[in-house]
């Protein structure tokens, strides 16, 4: 199946190609944002907003070693579900919210065992990149993505750091 849309994809028609034989850009990817949606900049902040709270919490029960297991991956389904569920949309990020908490958990006990700072670092980066990757990368195949490929991968890339960032609250350098 996978195979099939694999192929599928990478067919291109006739009438997508102009005359200079270039790939014409698709009708649907604009710089503006569809009816009633949020300007790129408004939802950068929202990524940056959700991977420090998100982060912030996993921390806070790390740091009181009050961490039960699979909790990255109740704590973002949770999350992801309530908000979804308020908005009536994006149930398919459920879906990208347990596969990063499913890795999480598991990076999460891996630095359970050795609580060095830079793994709790790397911790921190991993687990909200990890959940915008997947869930750009659902959102890839089953809609119309408005932002442009550099600004969903910035976007990866800016919930990394963020957490990063929020790290350093939780652990201060030094310590």
């Amino acid at each position: 199946m996978l195979v099939a849309h694999l192929d599928s994809a990478k067919k291109i028609k006739a009438s997508e190609v102009n005359t200079e034989m270039q790939v014409r850009e698709p009708e649907s990817s604009s710089t503006e944002p569809p009816e009633g949606g949020l300007p790129l900049n408004t939802a950068i902040l929202g990524v940056i907003l959700f991977s420090a709270v998100i982060v912030g919490a996993i921390s806070i029960l790390i740091r009181r070693r009050f961490f039960l297991p699979y909790m990255v991956t109740f704590l973002l389904t949770f999350v992801v579900a309530a908000m979804s569920w308020m908005k009536s949309d994006g149930m398919e990020l459920i879906v990208a919210a347990v596969a990063a908490g499913a890795i999480g958990d598991m990076i999460v006990s891996s630095v359970q065992k050795n609580m060095a700072v830079r793994r709790l670092r790397m911790m921190c980066f991993a687990i909200p990149a990890l959940y915008y990757f997947f869930g750009f990368m659902i959102l890839h195949h089953t809609t119309d993505v408005w932002w442009s490929i550099h600004a969903w991968t910035g976007a990866i890339v800016i919930a990394g750091f963020s957490g990063l960032l929020v790290s350093c609250v939780a652990w201060p350098p030094g310590e």
